[in-house]
């Protein structure tokens, strides 16, 4: 069967997968026996293995004092390797929990109760089943314990200490909200979301926060990553699940550069007081591209104000910016230290596992029947979804589009590898040595280098011809090989206002044929053929 043709793991079916694996863990009974005649464990099998480790354990005795409750944890920790991998296991384990053997009981410590419900649904199962092989005749008890002083990593986003719990109030006279349907796409659904390891604990904090029935250990969200790895659709589907459970709520999503352009219209106005209603009587605000907020100092006051009204009424906050709170720059006090009493999670760029997932979905929604081989050139190209889950979207509406013109089809109605080359090529894209995926930093370096100039000077005020030219050359560069915005190439830049950077980038596209004169190597050339070569340094193979 081929790559495409397997079912993609999308949340809906994990979302049923863990609901029976919650069910099992409910009716699992600790200690339980292996049943008389069952067939033995082929010898160098994981199962061979942990019945090596359970007849070594038990031949020590049953752990007790001294050294040997640490070596019955570590025997506990190398059978859950063998299940879910080490990497897994250190994640949650090393990283998020503190394990130990006590008085007959396995006491784990985690910074909050969301860790603490993560851990049990992830393993319980699987930890209690190893547990009763272990010590078949006293059977630890597992306990979670919620210990923040433990982990006093604070600006590590997955170990933030649990805030205070919000009592969850209807706000008053809520007014009755367009349909989910009409306000979000369906696109956007929480169920259409695909998951892997890189994303899972910033969907389970999405999920959570979209329940209205349950109690919610935490009522604000901070998600952060690099563009293009599904903030959006998470805060969007959020709201649109909101809506879904209670079509009555009232729900906002919106941009910060939408909130801020708002604010200033009503401030002009006079109005400011309409403004407030509609931002501060909320049950639900996702606040998208946070990072827009730096150095707009009034916009960040109101916001202040709005998010501690919205606390007060017990609503619901989820925010998301390309950086950790801690790292946007010019971002006020007050506001850091509201994002991080909240639940600050990362989205992490997808690996290997969860881009075929991605390309089996994408290519599925669009009809597109692929070979292994062109799966895999899919996911194995830098280019074409290595770094962006966005990138990767676009590669395959691109290859849909393009698929209707290359009618090769392989005996089987699959779409071969050669065509996904083929089409690739016809739009521009290279199909011999893999190229490294461009960054705004592999474009400010070259350009900076050619032209002699120094990155300070890039956000500062001056106005050298050097350093005009090369904000210009970065900005042409960066849209033509990068997803960036111009929002986001000026905030990277370090400017404070990004309509310099488009009036910088529409003076440079007309002076293409103008030549150089700075004083350089370059003098002579046009600007076009600079910006040639400086884009073919960026895009050179890595060694």
């Amino acid at each position: 069967m081929g790559l495409v043709e397997s079912t993609a793991r999308t949340a809906s079916s994990t979302t049923s997968g863990r609901n029976s694996t919650t069910d099992q863990q409910t009716n699992a009974r600790p200690g339980r026996q292996e049943p008389i005649g069952k067939a033995k464990p082929l010898p160098g099998s994981p199962k061979a293995q942990r019945a090596k480790a359970i007849k070594a354990t038990n031949k020590a005795g049953a752990p007790q004092t001294g050294t040997a409750p640490t070596a019955f944890v570590d025997t506990l920790l190398e059978q859950l390797c063998e299940e879910f991998g080490q990497e897994r296991v250190h994640r949650y384990f090393n990283e998020k929990a503190r394990v130990q053997l006590a008085g007959g009981k396995l006491d784990i410590a985690v910074p909050t109760s969301f860790h603490a419900d993560l851990i049990e649904r992830r393993f319980g199962k699987k930890l209690r089943e190893i547990l009763s092989e272990i010590a078949p005749e006293r059977t630890p008890t597992v306990e979670f314990r919620v210990d923040p002083i433990q982990f006093p990593g604070l600006d590590d986003p997955d170990l933030i200490p649990q805030p205070k719990q919000a009592k969850t109030k209807p706000s008053q006279g809520l007014a009755r909200a367009r349909s989910a349907k009409k306000v979000f796409d369906e696109r956007y659904d929480l169920d259409r979301y695909v998951i892997g390891e890189s994303n899972e604990i910033a969907f389970d904090a999405a999920s959570q926060i979209a329940d209205l029935t349950g109690n919610l250990a935490f009522t604000r969200l901070f998600l952060h990553s690099e563009c293009g790895l599904g903030k959006t659709h998470l805060l969007r589907g959020i709201a649109r699940r909101v809506l879904a459970q209670n079509p009555s709520a009232r729900v906002r999503y919106v941009p910060a550069e939408a909130f801020t352009n708002e604010y200033i219209a009503s401030v002009q106005a006079g109005n400011v007081d309409s403004f407030h209603k509609r931002y501060r009587g909320l049950d639900l605000l996702c606040l998208d591209d946070i990072h827009f907020l730096a150095r707009k100092n009034a916009t960040q006051v109101e916001l202040l104000h709005t998010f501690d009204a919205i606390d007060l009424g017990g609503s619901r906050l989820v925010l998301a910016s390309d950086g950790h709170p801690s790292q946007i720059e010019s971002l006020s006090k007050g506001l850091v230290n509201r994002f991080l009493s909240g639940l600050v999670v990362q989205i992490h760029t997808p690996d290997i596992a969860l881009r075929k997932r991605l390309v089996c979905e994408f290519a599925t929604r669009r009809g597109l029947r692929l070979d292994e081989s062109s799966a895999m050139r899919l996911v194995e190209d830098p280019n074409t979804g290595t770094w962006s889950v966005r990138e990767l979207e676009g590669a395959l509406t691109r290859i849909s589009a393009a698929a209707g013109v290359i009618t090769d089809r392989t005996p089987e109605g699959k779409i071969p590898a050669h065509v996904i080359d083929r089409a690739l090529s016809a739009l521009g894209r290279a199909n011999s040595a893999p190229l490294r995926a461009i960054r705004f930093e592999n474009v400010r370096d070259c350009v900076c280098q050619t032209l002699e100039v120094e990155h300070k000077d890039l956000g500062a005020s001056g106005r050298h011809k050097r350093v005009v030219m090369a904000r210009a050359v970065i900005t042409l560069l960066c849209k033509k090989t990068t997803t960036l915005s111009y929002p986001e190439i000026a905030r990277k830049m370090g400017k404070t206002n990004h309509s310099t950077v488009i009036t910088a980038h529409q003076r440079i596209e007309k002076q293409l044929g103008d030549t150089v004169s700075l004083g350089l190597m370059a003098d002579g050339m046009t600007i076009q053929q600079l910006a040639d070569s400086i884009e073919r340094r960026v895009r050179q193979p890595m060694s």
